[in-house]
């Protein structure tokens, strides 16, 4: 192996090279103080392992890694904004692998940035971001940015006081899981044509926007997040299709807890959803497609506790055809169920229903249990 020290590191003339000068392939390079590089320079290496240190730079770490390369972070804080534009690059804070809502977390690899983000993955794949806390110094930049990335890992990271805590665009397959994003100036989580998109197990508090907002992303999994304390929605979901949103907890937001528009093919499952200043799930223009294993309607709402909704439980308008089956709705401050112009059947189906309601449970509704206006053919079944 070679190990370079960073600090020894002085030509200025050319660009700078970690790589070993036997020829070997697969360095293990330590970054223990900065390399400083002039205007026209760019740093580069064969490195399969790089170790940064309290002292050296996060980005000369990135730049002397090969595709596939770990690149260890210590302990402490780096002032710095970090790209990574080389696929399969495992970035590894020091906390690495331990879940940021339920681990016993070490001492932090802190990166505290000033520029668009704390760690942009910049249209490459296969990358993982592990085990950091990141936070902006100053600015509006965004925790981790997925800009055109594919098959990004985001986990394990404490993402605080940034705009969003994770921003993905136009990208396929990622992952973002396990971490805890607070105190954001706009979405804790928000993508924008970022389609396959899965979303788990993250604790999202105080968001000056949406928990999460996902735009014109279709395929979209969200499961087993928590949610708390936002200044807009819980889950928002525009112009998406095939969605999936399950066994989510979400209270005390201020406006819908989960908000669903111009989508077509989305299941609502098994969610507990409390204290929601607006309507505890709100959906509307919600056509064409029907979920994955779900034929017969263009959006299914099952399995759903609903409680203390501060306008209706459910609210559903202009949409083809749903589904509204076993939830549990309680002190709404409106209609425990609430739903206007459903109109139409999806095809090929075997059921020319556009809307079926069985055994939802609703009581203490401040108006009624369900008001239907304008709607096709409609069942409703057993409940109380």
């Amino acid at each position: 192996k070679s190990i370079l020290n960073a600090a020894r590191q002085g030509n200025s003339n050319a660009d700078g090279n970690f790589g070993d000068e036997g020829g070997a392939a697969g360095t293990v390079d330590k970054m223990d103080k900065p390399t400083t590089l002039g205007a026209h320079q760019t740093l580069k290496g064969d490195a399969t392992t790089v170790n940064v240190t309290n002292h050296g730079l996060i980005q000369n770490g990135v730049d002397v890694a090969l595709a596939g390369a770990m690149v260890n972070v210590g302990a402490g804080q780096y002032n710095e904004d970090v790209v990574i534009k080389t696929d399969n690059i495992a970035l590894l804070g020091a906390n690495a692998g331990i879940d940021s809502n339920t681990g016993v977390r070490g001492a932090e690899s802190v990166i505290k940035f000033s520029g668009f983000a704390g760690v942009r993955v910049k249209n490459v794949g296969g990358v993982t971001v592990d085990g950091f806390t990141i936070r902006r110094s100053y600015g509006d930049g965004d925790g981790v940015w997925l800009d055109r990335a594919t098959g990004a890992t985001v986990s394990n990271n404490i993402l605080t006081k940034v705009g969003h805590g994770v921003l993905a665009k136009h990208g396929f397959g990622n992952i973002i899981r396990n971490n805890a994003i607070s105190i954001t100036g706009h979405d804790g989580i928000k993508s924008f044509h970022d389609n396959s998109l899965t979303v788990l197990d993250n604790v999202i508090t105080n968001t000056g926007g949406d928990a999460m907002e996902l735009d014109y992303s279709d395929d979209l999994y969200v499961s087993d997040n928590v949610i708390d304390t936002t200044k807009d929605d819980g889950i928002d979901v525009e112009n998406g299709s095939n969605v999936t949103i399950e066994s989510n907890t979400i209270s005390n937001v201020k406006e819908n807890g989960v908000e669903l528009e111009h989508s077509a093919g989305v299941l609502v499952k098994n969610n507990i959803i409390t204290n929601s200043q607006g309507n505890g799930v709100y959906f509307s223009n919600i056509d064409g497609l029907a979920p994955d294993g779900h034929p017969l309607a263009s959006i299914y709402l099952q399995y759903n506790t609903v409680n203390g909704s501060g306008a209706d439980g459910i609210h559903g308008e202009e949409s083809e055809s749903a589904r509204i089956l076993e939830n549990t709705i309680s002190q709404s401050g409106n209609d425990g169920i609430f739903l206007h112009k459903i109109f139409g059947t999806i095809t090929p189906v075997s059921s020319s229903l556009a809307l079926y309601l069985d055994f939802n449970d609703i009581q203490d509704s401040g108006d009624d249990g369900i008001e239907i206006n304008e709607a096709g053919s409609t069942i409703i079944y057993g409940g109380a």
